[in-house]
């Protein structure tokens, strides 16, 4: 069984010397914050990409709640493949917190769904919850969004 929350980054910076070293802005932070009070106080897993905002937004939720491993995931980058996300997730169950980006975040909840991109559009600080007995295409379903 997985709980599965997917966190879009909050809102960054429009510029820096590298896409990876963007900061979240003050607005950002704060989108991260009020979506962090929707996740359950105790996390099994966060795992974030690489890139400096990703980290930042897991620093946030850390404010507010904990998880028992924290860690970089390569596999969370903004053009990552779908089927790389899926094959490293199944290596999970209970909860957990991906916090990541567009278009990953966008397309691999439609595939573990098994809905159309259109549907599971993210913005900055989008959360969403989905659950399910094995992480496989089309087979969780979304609590919320």
């Amino acid at each position: 069984m997985i709980e599965l929350y997917l966190l879009r980054h909050g809102e960054a910076e429009p510029r820096a010397t590298h896409d990876s070293q963007r900061r979240l802005t003050p607005h950002g932070q704060a989108e991260v914050l009020a979506a962090a009070e929707h996740l359950p106080a105790q996390l099994d897993v966060l795992l974030h990409s690489p890139y400096l905002r990703t980290h930042e937004s897991a620093l946030q939720v850390l404010k507010q709640r904990s998880a028992s491993t924290v860690q970089v995931a390569d596999w969370l980058t903004p053009e990552a493949p779908v089927d790389m996300a899926l094959e490293q997730l199944s290596q999970y169950s209970g909860s957990v917190l991906l916090v990541t980006h567009n278009p990953l975040v966008s397309y691999l909840a439609a595939r573990l769904s098994g809905q159309s991109v259109n549907q599971t559009s993210f913005g900055t600080g989008s959360l969403a919850h989905l659950q399910g007995d094995d992480v496989l295409p089309a087979n969780l379903s979304f609590a919320w969004l």
